[in-house]
């Protein structure tokens, strides 16, 4: 049998976590590694060695379990006793082993490790050196406790994310990640949220690539450029539901967000006159049909969604309703504030009649009306852009609500549209400027720049000129996340590649932490890709 170290052992009681007491504040702190063996960065590691990881207070062990990775890969057993975890590994010769404890680990309250714990030994003279770090983020924010993956291309004959990797680690809090103690060798990095916690990457989960491959060197610490998150449609949705809501309108429910335009429809005996999504549901599709039969069975004669067909036999029996439901306005944008030459959006509930607006505003010695274009940009969204620009003030706006109708003529359930809103003047706003370069300082070309408005959604966007140089002017005051990305493919849109055939994603840096701009603040930041 293995012994256990004393050492091991002594710091292990001095160090364990004091329970809260009954009745005090909640447990909100997170566990901790105080011990470990063998030692750091330790050689010549026997075969039959003991490795064991000591926390600092007892841990929700399966959660842990699946928190713990071993690279290279080893056979392993667990055993637990109190805060004290025994890994039971076949340990090979001349070997570096590399131990990680990822943020998934939990205390017995839930608490998670803040960041990934590492230590490394070798069971031969030397250990490996080298050294690799990055981070991963989702919706251009840190994503913690995704698994990391990276990948000896000597060794790489699957395909990507169905291969076990090399390594494994998960980002921290903060999103970064850091592998060490890897052999010399070029790896590839790939990042995922394991949403069904069974440590392997599954089709659909929200996956990340880097824009390129990095060689770990001896003694080096290698940057891997930032990498997003993107959720895979690679899953066909199912279908739910078929149901005519009333004579001229079915409604299709699927178990997952579709992208309308993706969407393909034939009925026999039946026209579709158009389809629309609204803001609300993105897993609801409605199509508007030519008036139905009242009690007439209708069947798809084709259904597909980017091209995957989609099964669905049971017949849709056709509804003699009329349509008498009125539309809301259920979002405006913007709701308080906006810049001068904004452009102010109104989304309704179900898709309206597209028919000219140009006297919706109501003047008078208290309302402003507004003189500009409309615009429908979707059934759903109407767009309205000043002219000329506003000057800046406070304004009262009422618009004739009773104007706006559904396809089958019902006015909005509010006959008038009142609300207030702030124009900013430029000393009101907020802008940023600054400099995107490569790893080694120099230009990058079709660098496109974006700030995203953490409250509103609202992304603001601009290119970088030749010498890197950008410039945003007239943000709205907030808290931002800004980022960048190299638009290789020129459509204006981040790119970020596939696992088959493989593509890497296109370059993309983020700033590390939340810009809050306030009003008048012009703030410069300079961004340098990893890659």
């Amino acid at each position: 049998m293995r012994t256990i170290s004393l050492i091991l052992f002594a710091v292990f009681c001095a160090c364990a976590k004091v329970g809260t007491p009954a009745g005090g504040p909640p447990d909100k702190t997170p566990p901790s590694i105080v011990a470990h063996a063998p030692s750091a960065d330790a050689t010549q590691v026997s075969l039959d060695a003991a490795v064991e990881i000591v926390f600092s207070e007892r841990m929700d062990r399966r959660r842990t379990e699946e928190a713990i990775f071993v690279a290279p890969e080893a056979g392993l057993s667990w055993h637990w006793r109190g805060e004290r975890l025994q890994l039971d590994l076949d340990l090979q010769v001349d070997r570096t082993y590399v131990v990680t404890v990822g943020t998934d680990a939990r205390d017995g309250r839930g608490n998670a490790l803040e960041h990934s714990f590492t230590f490394a030994f070798a069971t031969g003279a030397q250990l490996n050196q080298g050294r690799i770090k990055g981070g991963v983020f989702k919706e251009h924010r840190p994503a913690a406790a995704m698994h990391v993956w990276a990948y000896d291309l000597a060794n790489l004959n699957g395909v990507l994310g169905h291969q076990n990797p090399d390594y494994r680690t998960q980002s921290g809090q903060d999103g970064r990640y850091e592998f060490s103690r890897l052999s010399a060798a070029e790896y590839r990095i790939m990042a995922f949220a394991d949403e069904n916690r069974n440590r392997q990457y599954d089709e659909g989960e929200w996956l990340a690539l880097s824009a390129g491959d990095v060689a770990a060197v001896e003694d080096e610490m290698v940057e891997v450029g930032d990498m997003l998150l993107a959720e895979r449609a690679t899953a066909i949705p199912s279908l739910r539901r078929v149901q005519a809501l009333h004579e001229r309108l079915f409604l299709l429910l699927f178990d997952r967000a579709v992208a309308v335009q993706q969407l393909r429809a034939e009925v026999d005996g039946l026209e579709i006159v158009d389809a629309y999504g609204t803001a609300a549901s993105a897993e609801k599709v409605y199509l508007i049909t030519e008036r139905q039969e009242s009690g007439r069975e209708y069947t798809f004669a084709r259904l597909e969604v980017a091209g995957q067909p989609i099964v669905w036999e049971e017949p849709v029996r056709g509804s003699a309703r009329t349509d008498q439901l009125a539309p809301t306005l259920v979002e405006r944008r913007p709701q308080q504030r906006m810049a001068r030459g904004d452009t102010a959006m109104f989304i309704f509930s179900e898709a309206m009649q597209q028919q000219a607006v140009d006297d919706f505003w109501v003047a008078s010695d208290s309302t402003w009306s507004p003189s500009g274009h409309w615009q429908w940009l979707e059934r759903t969204v109407l767009a309205f852009v000043p002219s000329p620009a506003p000057l800046a003030g406070e304004y009262r706006l009422v618009g004739r609500g009773a104007m706006l109708r559904d396809l089958h003529g019902n006015a909005l359930q509010d006959s008038t549209i009142a609300f207030a809103l702030q124009v900013l003047g430029s000393d009101k706003l907020a802008g940023l400027e600054g400099q995107v370069v490569d790893a080694l300082g120099g230009a990058v070309a079709a660098v496109q720049v974006r700030a995203l408005h953490l409250r509103q959604g609202r992304f603001y966007s601009a290119f970088a000129d030749a010498d890197g140089h950008y410039a945003l002017a007239d943000l709205l005051p907030g808290a931002y996340a800004f980022f960048a990305f190299v638009d290789e493919n020129g459509n204006g849109l981040y790119d970020p590649g596939q696992l088959q055939p493989f593509g890497r994603a296109e370059p993309y840096v983020v700033y590390a932490e939340e810009l809050d701009l306030n009003a008048g603040q012009f703030e410069r930041v300079d961004l340098r890709f990893a890659w």
